[in-house]
């Protein structure tokens, strides 16, 4: 298959951390030459270079076929629902998700596009495990929570009609990614929103046990794999794995804060109401084998560059 010189992507879920970080990224990819991004009523389009931002629900044929049009490749991101949510009608937030990713299917069939990259969960889909092995994309799943069924649902619905229609579709199981756009949530991410209480003063509620290992991998190297599937010159399907293979404890991620930021970060403990994984690092040798991406940055090399960033953006104000 001959590699293509230039690009013009879909984003959905433009307005969520990973959609919003994608925009950035790609607007600097002299590769790229326009992104459609989709973001919901009651978000602010971000109108950065090359972004041609479409406000409405991916569940609406008409949004969809306005999003899509003349397109190479949907990167999808959108997802209602967090991983921490304890949802009163999971099956509403599954139908939802479930309408609106196959209304996107239906109208990549039928405007040809060739290419879809779905963002799905490797921290939140994975059967426990006591043997310690970084799980592998055959390993066992469990759909624990409304937001891991929502995942596992996708990606099911997404493979079964790749097949039946010749759609070209990577499904990136991400770990637990961290970055810059999370410094303002309060409900996702627990690197961002740990430095953002911290540089305000304010203490951090922490619902699980400190002894609970996560695989955390900055925002950077995730855009980078998304990038790796979307210019590979030959099709590269199924189900990945996308972390940094690294376990850390998130009392472990407390301890490297401090040692970043020099200063002590106050948190009290609280009984996690939902069921997780007391231990998930992912193996994701099947990805950099079918593309070469490596995991280039340590979870120390992102925290100093998010607190970097936050200081700057003090001092800049301060000036």
């Amino acid at each position: 298959m001959k590699k293509k010189s230039t690009y013009k992507i879909a984003v959905t879920g433009a307005g969520g951390f990973l959609g919003s970080a994608a925009l950035e990224f790609f607007s600097l990819d002299p590769q790229i030459t326009e992104i459609r991004a989709l973001f919901s009523k009651n978000q602010t389009p971000n109108l950065l270079p090359k972004v041609v931002p479409i406000v409405g629900e991916l569940r609406s044929e008409m949004v969809c076929q306005t999003l899509l049009k003349g397109v190479d490749a949907v990167l999808h991101f959108a997802n209602r629902g967090f991983p921490s949510d304890r949802e009163k009608d999971p099956a509403k937030l599954i139908g939802n998700n479930l309408v609106s990713t196959d209304q996107l299917l239906q109208t990549m069939r039928q405007l040809q596009i060739p290419k879809l990259i779905f963002a799905s969960s490797g921290g939140a889909v994975y059967q426990e495990s006591k043997n310690r092995k970084p799980f592998q994309e055959l390993d066992p799943t469990v759909a624990r929570t409304p937001y891991a069924a929502t995942k596992l649902i996708s990606e099911y619905a997404i493979q079964e009609f790749s097949t039946h229609f010749s759609i070209d579709s990577c499904i990136l199981r991400i770990s637990n990614p961290f970055g810059l756009g999370q410094l303002n949530r309060t409900r996702q991410g627990f690197i961002g929103v740990l430095l953002g209480k911290l540089l305000r003063h304010e203490p951090m509620k922490i619902w699980s046990s400190l002894d609970i290992v996560k695989d955390f991998i900055y925002i950077d190297d995730v855009l980078s794999a998304f990038d790796s599937v979307l210019k590979s010159p030959k099709p590269v399907s199924g189900i990945y794995n996308l972390g940094s293979g690294v376990g850390t404890s998130l009392m472990e991620v407390i301890q490297t804060i401090e040692k970043v930021t020099e200063r002590q970060v106050p948190f009290e403990l609280a009984p996690n109401p939902l069921p997780e994984n007391l231990w998930t690092v992912l193996d994701c040798s099947k990805l950099n084998e079918a593309t070469g991406w490596q995991c280039l940055h340590s979870i120390e090399d992102g925290i100093e560059e998010l607190w970097d960033h936050l200081i700057s953006q003090i001092e800049e104000k301060a000036a």
